[in-house]
């Protein structure tokens, strides 16, 4: 891999094509076509001249208790946004059994940004799935919502674990 350092230099590229990887810093102006994953922190987005502001809301779920389906609120997304992205991190591995999962989504569709399948909360200390990247989410892209969205985190254990906690961070713009 080739680095290439334009600190200080005024260039203006016309077009980029291939992966950008990294640590991106800076403003990034004109169109963005393809898969956006990761972190987006304090970004500006300019859509046909409506500016917004990315907000990122991460909330710690301690899930070290009961062992049946326990819905944990996360948070409520304000009418009018655009969700760009739930992720899911292990913070604390889970000391249960193979039963145990997780899901991130609505009431009425607990998976609906992130599956069980796509995501194991027994994994190692920093195993990271997100909708975007999920295969059995129902909600794989931005989704606008007209109405304020309380999302939730379900989790069940049988083995009645003593230890597991989860963050989860959503990503939304506001537009309306």
């Amino acid at each position: 891999m080739t680095t290439i350092d334009l600190r200080g230099n005024n260039i203006k590229a016309t077009r980029f094509t291939g992966p950008l990887t990294g640590a991106v810093t800076g403003n990034v102006t004109g169109n963005v076509t393809g898969d956006v994953t990761g972190d987006v922190t304090g970004a500006s987005v300019d859509a046909n001249g409506l500016t917004s502001t990315v907000i990122n809301v991460e909330t710690t779920v301690d899930c070290s208790v009961n062992g049946t389906a326990t819905e944990k609120a996360v948070a409520t997304i304000p009418a009018g946004s655009v969700l760009l992205n739930v992720k899911a991190e292990v913070l604390v591995a889970f000391n249960g059994d193979t039963t145990t999962t997780a899901e991130v989504g609505v009431s009425g569709n607990i998976d609906a940004y992130i599956d069980s399948v796509d995501f194991d909360p027994g994994a190692a200390v920093g195993t990271v799935a997100g909708s975007a990247s999920g295969t059995n989410n129902d909600v794989k892209y931005s989704q606008y919502l007209a109405t304020a969205t309380d999302v939730i985190l379900t989790y069940t254990n049988s083995a009645s674990a003593t230890a597991g906690s989860i963050l989860v961070t959503l990503s939304y713009i506001q537009v309306a």
